[in-house]
Order: C-alpha cells, then sequence, then structure tokens
C-alpha cells in the first residue's frame, strides 16, 4: 500500500495526511459526542465510557492530526475555532459510517433484499426472463415484483420512485432517472412458417406493401421508426393492427393474422414457433435501464445489473436466423 505524505485544507484548516487506520474512528466519536453535548463527562455518559478514557481519545486526536482542538478554561476543556470547523467534516464521516453499518446489516437480515421492476411489454416479454433465471440462481433470496405498463404511463412513474429499476426501449425522454444503455437489437419480421414470405431471406419494403402488419402501439419506439423508414400506402381493404404486447404479435402471426414487427429480444423469447427475417431498411432500437435518481440505489439493483448485462450477452450470442428458416426455393 502507498503512502500519501501531505496536507489537505478542510474547511480552510490544514490538516495532514495520515492512513485511514492512523485516525481512530474512537476518536472521532469521542470528539463528536463532546462537540455535541459540550462537556467530557456528558461525552463519556453518552458513549458509555469512563470520563478519563473520553479524554485521552481527544487528546490521542489531536495529537495523531498535529492540531490544537481544544484549550483548557478552569477545569473545563472548550473547543478552539480548528474544532469547531473539522466537527462538520467528522460529522458527515460518523453518519456514512452509520449508513454503511445499516446496510450491512440489513443485508445481513435479509433487509432490502427485494427489487421492484417497472417494465414495459416488450422488456417483460423479450430481456426480462432471461436476466431473472440467471440472477434467481445466485441470489434465491431477493423478492422481486415487477409491474408493466406502456413506454407513456412509466414515464410518469420515473419521478414517483415506487420502483428501484425500469426496463424500457429507447429512445424516450425520461429527465428524473439515470439511463443506461443495455443493448442495441434490431426489429425483425416474424410469421409462421405457411406464410408466402417465409421463403425470403429478407423481408423488404416492396415485399410488406399487400400485407398486414401488426405493429406495437403508437406510443413506441419501433412504431415510430416504421413510419419514418417503412410506412406503406396499403389497399383500403388491407389494414394493420396495433397491439401493446409482444406476446399478444406474434400469437397473432402464428394464428395466420399478419406479420408481426417485433425486436429480435421477443423473437429470441418466443421460440421455434415462427419464422423470423430480418427487415431491409433495418430498424433498431435500444434497451435501456433507468434508475431513479431521487431513491437510494441498492446493492441489489447492481447485483440485478449485472445479470442484465450477461441476459444480453446470451440471447445475443444465441441467435441464429438459420434456426428460424424454412429452406429457400
Amino acid at each position: 500500500m502507498h503512502s500519501f505524505k501531505g496536507n489537505i485544507r478542510v474547511c480552510n484548516v490544514l490538516i495532514p495526511c495520515y492512513p485511514f487506520s492512523m485516525i481512530d474512528l474512537r476518536r472521532l466519536r469521542a470528539f463528536s459526542a463532546w462537540m455535541q453535548t459540550g462537556s467530557v463527562s456528558m461525552a463519556a455518559e453518552h458513549l458509555g465510557l469512563s470520563q478519563p478514557a473520553v479524554s485521552r481519545l481527544l487528546h490521542d486526536l489531536a495529537e495523531s492530526l498535529k492540531m490544537g482542538l481544544f484549550v483548557r478554561e478552569g477545569r473545563r476543556i472548550v473547543p478552539t475555532s480548528d474544532a469547531i470547523a473539522l466537527y462538520n467534516e467528522v460529522d458527515m464521516i460518523l453518519a456514512g459510517m452509520t449508513r454503511i453499518d445499516e446496510m450491512s446489516k440489513g443485508l445481513r437480515n435479509d433487509q432490502h433484499r427485494q427489487l421492484q421492476i417497472a417494465c414495459t411489454p416488450a422488456a417483460a416479454f423479450g430481456l426480462l426472463p432471461a436476466a431473472m433465471k440467471s440472477f434467481v440462481a445466485e441470489f434465491p433470496d431477493v423478492e422481486i415484483s415487477m409491474e408493466m405498463s406502456i413506454p407513456g404511463d412509466l414515464r410518469d412513474w420515473s419521478g414517483l420512485g415506487n420502483f428501484d429499476l425500469a426496463l424500457s426501449l429507447m429512445p424516450m425522454a425520461y429527465p428524473d432517472a439515470m439511463i443506461k444503455l443495455l443493448a442495441r437489437v434490431e426489429a425483425i419480421a416474424a410469421m409462421p412458417s405457411t406464410h408466402p414470405l417465409a421463403k425470403k431471406q429478407i423481408i423488404t419494403r416492396d415485399d410488406l406493401s399487400d400485407q398486414r402488419i401488426i405493429l406495437p402501439t403508437r406510443n413506441t419506439p419501433i412504431y415510430a421508426q416504421w413510419q419514418a423508414a417503412l410506412r406503406i400506402d396499403k389497399p383500403a381493404h388491407v389494414k394493420n393492427f396495433y397491439t401493446t404486447s409482444a406476446v399478444s404479435a406474434c400469437q397473432w402471426a402464428e394464428a395466420g393474422v399478419g406479420v408481426a414487427v417485433i425486436d429480435l429480444f421477443n423473437g429470441v423469447a418466443y421460440g421455434d414457433r415462427l419464422q423470423f427475417r430480418p427487415l431491409m431498411p433495418a430498424l433498431m432500437v435500444e434497451y435501456v435501464a433507468m434508475i431513479p435518481k431521487n431513491k437510494r440505489r441498492s446493492v441489489v439493483v447492481d447485483q440485478f445489473m449485472a445479470h442484465l448485462h450477461g441476459a444480453v450477452r446470451t440471447l445475443q450470442d444465441g441467435w441464429d436466423y438459420s434456426q428460424h428458416q424454412t429452406s429457400v426455393d
């Protein structure tokens, strides 16, 4: 371990730098109790120590910092201006240590071992189950609850702090949350093996000109990109269908209702009951995790984030169009 020699300025007080172990926490607690109570005897009573023990801790702290922390007035000692300036810093250090102690006790006692997730339908069906599978295997003691809603409602939740983590697709605006990019994946066309387009390797704009398309609803990223890149003027008798649920889109496609446009992760989740093809031009969507800024971030969130990234790698590495294609004539 390297030691740093020099001085730092705290509240305009110049103090020498020491390894943390040299500044005994007992001395800091004694100093804080003395500053709060105004007397050594009351500080000793507060800490459950003898008065000579508190006096010794105060002297040792002053000596280790090489600072004059008190002066004697009769039988009493009173704080110096340096001690008053230092007190705020010591108080913050002790408050931080208290928070660490409370958190560690909570984790040992199975407190804080819960995770509340807000999730859009696409993320709930595609990415979330893969992450939960590996997470629960490692952390079986965590209680997980998930509430699903469409992106517009989720945006309203972001300022309420009633969840630990939210999963959605971008682009969306969430000013009250930290945005963490998880993956950028393509949108794909899904259809049963009996569909005429299942014989094609790539689905183009022209291929879809006379097809009923099953799309996400109008307030979703895929729909916005569809309108910009692949919007098609169809015959009057051919109407598109819209749904907030990727599961419903796949089920409708499997039933022969139309060609579903979903993201790749939802295609992986639905499995081999459908044929999947890339679209041209390509549509890309971004999966993101959102962590509320107005709520203390728990250890469980960081643990779950690691499994989300692992699930992304698993889903992307395991995808192969050839497994979802019929033979092409």
